[in-house]
């Protein structure tokens, strides 16, 4: 069983981080790989909707007809979007905003982890450092040379190697690898252990050259393997992402002028409920009913000919791998909608109001708590994806504040960074605030902050440094 729910987790982490788009090309891709896979003959159209509570989540009778599938578990589960308006209302459609880039996502990380001032700056020359693939472009050599001379700060390598596999232990998985194979590293070594896994990594660190180089039958007999296990270890691969920085804008380039809303989320006028719509546009999938006919042949007779037992071998492949990436739809669905219910349950004054002083502090262990979900598995599902609202479209990183001790009081990040620039709009443009001038006078007013917080905060504002701010008048 533990073995099962290995191999079921490292096919979903990947499902759940996809993007509306991705995961459309992730189905077209598996309905061409699999021809057991086929889409369902659309019914009558039919759409779900939920309150905050969660207490609707489910399809129509007119939606799945259960007794067509063999099991609750074949039941197809993407159909989940709410009809929340009608056709009266004016079309919303989705807002352009600003797609956080990967080098940010890695900092706001960075940031929230334990390390000298030092680390933080070999740090930020690492992430500097990325390639457009999510790969680390330069040696731990040349990053330690770089910061010698251009900081004045004598690094050695071994400095440099211990912050890199601390930044290689950060979302998204396989970023900062050197190349191919240590992506792959990367990636499998933060997965749960199991057999599938362990051979995977075996392969990629001691036989990696005959797998890349498709020597299958050399690779099977060094290892003592048999075929199947050899594809099953396959398979784990196949799931893991060699660009690890494709879900981000890189640099300062924005990866698209509009970003497509995962969720919707509405509030009724008239008795302020809140409905949750899961955005899907893939089609209904199901298990092609001649595979299913073919496969309850050969499980009631058993093939005679050598070449009937390969059909029989085929098809039964086909069907359950058909049947198996229906079950990770399925899940992947759930979760990504357990997740929003926790998010709009914790957060019902901001959709309410649409004002970002009734953002509550939010952290993923307490969304964690709500849904049963490793955080792990929260921090992908929340990574990338985007909520419309009437108000605009937020990606829903943005629902997650911790909270900051300051004395008796709890205050959240978001409320210092209001202050902050508060701070910056009223300074005398001339002279513009240093960071340590803003934490003066953060302290002054009662908050115990960090002039590293201080810049931290000033970067997430998109608030230029001091001397970039000075405005320059003429005598």
């Amino acid at each position: 069983m533990v073995q099962r729910l290995n191999a079921v987790q490292m096919q979903l982490s990947p499902l759940i981080e996809m993007n509306g788009a991705e995961f459309e090309e992730r189905v077209r891709q598996e309905m061409d790989d699999n021809p057991a896979l086929e889409v369902a003959e659309a019914p009558e159209e039919s759409l779900n909707d939920t309150t905050e509570d969660g207490d609707r989540f489910e399809e129509t009778a007119e939606q799945v007809q259960d007794a067509d599938y063999g099991s609750d578990d074949d039941i197809p589960y993407y159909r989940t979007r709410a009809n929340n308006s009608s056709a009266d209302d004016e079309y919303r459609g989705p807002q352009a905003v600003s797609e956080q880039t990967l080098a940010e996502y890695l900092l706001e990380q960075i940031h929230e982890q334990e390390m000298t001032e030092k680390q933080y700056l070999i740090a930020e020359y690492i992430v500097g450092n990325i390639d457009d693939r999510g790969y680390l472009d330069r040696t731990v050599s040349q990053i330690a040379d770089d910061i010698t001379f251009n900081d004045g700060k004598e690094t050695e390598p071994y400095e440099v190697a211990q912050v890199l596999a601390m930044v290689q232990r950060l979302d998204p998985a396989g970023i900062a690898a050197q190349d191919a194979r240590d992506c792959l590293r990367i990636q499998l070594e933060q997965l749960p252990e199991g057999d599938d896994r362990n051979l995977a990594l075996d392969i990629v660190l001691n036989h990696f050259d005959e797998f890349k180089n498709k020597k299958v039958n050399e690779l099977c007999r060094a290892m003592d393997i048999t075929m199947e296990q050899y594809q099953a270890a396959e398979d784990c691969l196949r799931h893991l992402n060699l660009h690890p920085s494709s879900a981000f804008a890189t640099g300062t380039e924005i990866k698209s002028d509009e970003i497509t809303p995962d969720f919707e989320v509405d509030v009724d006028d008239t008795d302020g409920s809140i409905s949750i719509t899961l955005l899907n546009r893939i089609p209904e999938l199901q298990i092609s009913e001649s595979y299913s006919s073919m496969y309850e042949q050969f499980e009631k007779v058993k093939p005679r000919t050598k070449r009937e037992q390969e059909q029989a071998m085929i098809i039964r492949k086909s069907y359950d791998d058909a049947g198996n990436f229906l079950r990770l739809v399925k899940m992947r669905q759930e979760t990504l909608f357990a997740t929003m219910r926790s998010i709009v349950k914790h957060q019902r004054e901001f959709f309410l109001s649409g004002d970002e002083s009734d953002l509550n502090p939010l952290t993923l262990k307490q969304v964690s708590a709500d849904t049963g979900y490793d955080e792990s598995v929260l921090s992908r599902a929340t990574t990338n994806k985007y909520v419309w609202t009437r108000r605009g479209v937020y990606s829903l990183k943005f629902f997650f504040h911790g909270k900051m001790k300051q004395g008796d009081d709890d205050v959240t990040p978001l409320e210092l960074q209001n202050v902050i620039k508060e701070l910056v709009d009223a300074e005398d443009k001339t002279r513009p605030l240093s960071d340590e001038q803003i934490t003066i006078k953060l302290t002054s007013r009662g908050y115990s902050i960090k002039r590293r917080t201080v810049a931290k905060y000033r970067e997430l504002l998109k608030i230029p440094v001091a001397r970039m701010r000075r405005t320059v008048t003429s005598k």
